[in-house]
């Protein structure tokens, strides 16, 4: 979506280099509403700042094109029993643009049919809501208290005639009220299916008294009311949307602030290493998470102190089993040895030896003396027996070395079957833990002493056994000890761990979007900080639009309006306005008199209610005119004329000024007369409009006897014509506005229809193609047309009161032509 609003901030947004790309993206998508800054959040919008739009779109303000908004007429507003109206009665308007001025005393209901209209279309009435519960309370008509109901008729471009009713039964209370509304050839519905529910607070098409008195009271009010005309309550909106994304994607950061606010006390004073450990990890700008993650997980290194203490708890006492069977196999090894001993014998083993070598010497010299003795002789059948007892003394020797082997590895076996103390049980117990400490000495010593009685083969074994049963319940002590410290630690630190792991949770959310939430903040600040500028910006010409309004109605006021400002935000929102005094600056309200503000406030308001952007073709104003001294009233006079040219204008008075310089001044307006009867009966009739003047102003120029035959054939009939034309334009736009066709199409074939005759055609049969031969079938109506057409060129051949009567009959036959 582009709009001036948009092309503004994207202007401002790209040519700041201090604002990142990102940010500049959710300013944008905030502008454009919830859905789009959700998906640019979630990636899905564009990735670069788009390029200004090459052909920015006009704020919203009354010099706009008119035509940007299809539009709704008043046709007829029909009332019974409401207010001061008791049988029915309607109140008929021309649809289209044009000025009606609806004039009556007070207490004659004209007021009721500005009310019941606002009530019908918004459900509620201003004026209500700033008068006393007995007041309002009095809505039903005392004369018509049963049957209560508002009609509607609205001529709705592209739509047709489209009909807005308001009814209550008997006895109903005001709230009660039943509204419909109904377009052709659709069902009935209700008013909100319209989309006019924001337009009628934006665009609000109704003005009374009571308003015209209060819009300086409520600033804030005449705030939002200009905010939202030009758009720029989406710049609240955006800046609103961007803190509740920011304040919501930020929410995890929030949480884990508030879980490490209770958690930071609980940490330090953990008995737990564990818990010191995890507040120095959580501190700092940057967290470290992995780290933190590792040790509530157990995958960090395990502190020594608790590794000891969960080694300690899990310390279990040699068994004497492999002792036992180490010492069993010793002494055996050691009796079977002591026999081969005895068996062999220390001196055979020693011959043998020396027959070996005899033997040797025998096979290498031959026979010969025994080199021992050098008496025996050496031969082959001394070799024989010497080679025998050899045999025999190798077996013994074997057995001999075999037992020898079998008490070496007994022997080694036992100095192992009892190990050494673990390392952790000769290891000082942490701090803090004076009896594991004394529990793990006495551990120490009596595993030692086990040690030293299992190794020495001379200990009895009942001496083992008590020292084994010393080192058991020294174990049992420790393990009791070191069990206990440690479920102490674990239960201390386990609760804090889930409370750190909730605090990890939220961190690591917080990592994730904290670039998200960075740019969120900076686009927030960007958009406040730039907020004044670009809404009084857009402002400008709704600004301009009303000093240019204020200086037609200030006449002869010495005060001259100057900057209009948008100041302020949330509950100090106002309007600043800027006045001088004869040169002199001042506060627009503090030297301003009540009919100044009324002006001023008229000045406001018709800006505001003629936007392009109004589905509301009319404005309804009632009373403008009390507190305005003469020369103000002139300059309404003016201003309702010119806000008239598009918009259909009309305005309820019970001052006789008004309708007064209208005529005076000779402005283009229906001026309707509102009366009274007894019986609450309300009875609107015509006073005069445009077509009736000139048809007044041409009686008199042919009855004044001062003006010559010649002058008077030549204006009449100029007269007559711009009274046939003029109740002509009226019936076109009457019954083309009433199908639903466009104003600016109806006024271009208006204005493209040249001749009196062809918008004579126009106006009874919507056509310029064909005759009047049809509708030329009395006399009075082809002299009214000949008057009207030839009598211009050629002046009058006949009677000028004649004329001006045929033309008059015709004139009223236009009027009720289609109703």
């Amino acid at each position: 979506m582009s709009d001036a609003l948009i092309d503004a901030v994207l202007d401002r947004a790209t040519a700041d280099t201090g604002l990142a790309d990102p940010a500049k993206l959710l300013v944008l998508a905030a502008l454009e509403g919830p859905d789009d800054l959700d998906d640019a959040l979630a990636g899905t919008a564009a990735s670069a700042v788009p390029p200004p739009a090459p052909t920015p779109q006009p704020a919203a303000d009354s010099t706009a094109d008119p035509t940007t908004a299809a539009r709704a007429y008043l046709s007829r507003v029909t009332v019974t029993g409401f207010r001061g109206i008791g049988p029915a009665s309607t109140l008929t308007l021309d649809p289209g643009p044009g000025l009606t001025v609806v004039a009556g005393r007070n207490g004659c209901g004209k007021s009721s049919f500005a009310e019941a209209l606002e009530v019908a279309l918004t459900r509620h009435s201003y004026r209500w809501s700033k008068r006393t519960a007995v007041w309002s309370e009095s809505w039903r008509n005392l004369h018509q208290p049963q049957t209560t109901s508002i009609l509607v008729e609205l001529a709705e471009e592209g739509q047709g005639t489209t009909t807005v009713g308001a009814e209550w039964a008997g006895g109903a209370d005001l709230g009660a009220v039943k509204t419909w509304t109904q377009r052709p050839g659709e069902k009935r519905g209700d008013l909100d299916s319209f989309g006019w529910s924001r337009d009628l607070e934006l665009f609000r098409p109704f003005l009374s008294y009571d308003e015209l008195g209060a819009l300086f009271a409520e600033p804030s009010k005449l705030h939002d009311a200009l905010s939202g005309i030009l758009g720029l309550d989406r710049l609240e909106d955006a800046g609103k949307l961007l803190t509740a994304r920011a304040k919501s994607l930020a929410e995890p950061a929030t949480q884990a602030t508030a879980v490490a606010k209770q958690l930071a006390p609980q940490l330090t004073d953990c008995p737990d290493p564990r818990g010191p450990q995890a507040l120095a990890l959580m501190k700092g700008k940057k967290p470290d998470l992995a780290a933190l993650s590792a040790l509530v997980t157990g995958a960090a290194p395990a502190d020594p102190h608790l590794a000891a203490l969960r080694a300690l708890a899990r310390v279990e006492a040699p068994g004497l089993a492999p002792w036992r069977q180490a010492r069993i196999d010793l002494d055996t090894a050691t009796a079977q040895r002591a026999n081969a001993l005895a068996a062999a014998g220390a001196a055979e083993i020693g011959a043998t030896t020396l027959l070996r070598a005899a033997v040797q010497h025998f096979e290498q010299h031959g026979q010969g003396l025994c080199p021992v003795c050098g008496q025996g002789t050496l031969d082959p059948a001394w070799a024989d027996r010497a080679r025998a007892s050899i045999d025999q003394a190798g077996l013994f020797a074997d057995a001999l070395a075999e037992a020898d082997g079998d008490s070496s590895a007994a022997r080694t076996a036992l100095q192992r079957a009892v190990p050494a103390a673990p390392h952790v049980v000769i290891t000082p117990a942490p701090d803090g833990l004076p009896d594991l400490a004394d529990a793990l000495t006495r551990l120490a010593d009596a595993w030692a002493e086990l040690r030293a009685a299992s190794t020495d083969e001379n200990s009895p074994v009942a001496d083992v056994e008590t020292h084994h049963a010393a080192v058991e319940v020294a174990v049992h002590e420790v393990v009791a000890l070191s069990t206990a410290a440690v479920a102490a630690r674990e239960d201390a630190w386990q609760p804090l761990a889930v409370r750190v792991a909730e605090w990890l949770g939220f961190a690591r959310q917080a990592e994730q979007t904290a670039d998200t939430v960075a740019h969120l903040k900076a686009a927030e600040k960007w958009l406040k900080t730039n907020t004044n500028e670009l809404r009084n910006a857009r402002l400008a010409p709704l600004a301009d639009r009303a000093r240019q309004i204020w200086s037609m109605l200030r006449q002869e006021s010495n005060v001259d309006l100057g900057a209009l400002t948008l100041e302020g935000a949330n509950t100090r929102r106002r309007v600043e306005l800027v006045a001088s005094v004869d040169g002199q600056d001042a506060g627009a309200f503090g030297v301003m008199s009540q009919g100044e503000l009324h002006a001023l406030a008229l000045a406001l308001f018709l800006p505001r209610a003629t936007a392009a952007d109004s589905p509301f073709g009319f404005l309804v104003i009632d009373d403008p005119v009390q507190a305005m001294d003469p020369a103000k009233v002139d300059g309404l006079a003016q201003v309702l004329q010119q806000t008239a040219q598009d918009r259909q204008v009309v305005v309820l008075t019970h001052d006789d000024r008004l309708p007064e310089a209208v005529r005076r001044l000779q402005i283009p307006a229906r001026i309707l007369e509102v009366t009274r009867d007894a019986g609450s009966a309300v009875v609107v009739h015509e006073s005069s409009n445009p077509a009736e003047r000139y048809l007044k102003d041409a009686y008199a120029v042919a009855k004044d006897s001062g003006v010559p035959a010649d002058v008077i054939a030549s204006v009449v009939p100029e007269l007559c014509r711009l009274a046939l034309e003029t109740a002509c334009r009226d019936t076109y736009f009457r019954a083309q506005l009433l199908t639903g066709t466009g104003r600016t199409d109806v006024e271009n074939r208006w204005t493209a229809t040249l001749t009196t005759r062809l918008r004579l055609l126009l106006a009874l049969t919507g056509q310029t193609q064909g005759t009047l031969d049809s509708w030329r079938t009395t006399p009075g109506r082809r002299n009214a047309l000949k008057v009207c057409t030839s009598g211009v060129h050629n002046g009058l051949d006949g009677s000028p009161f004649n004329a001006i009567d045929d033309v008059r009959t015709v004139v009223r036959e236009l009027a009720g032509h289609g109703h």
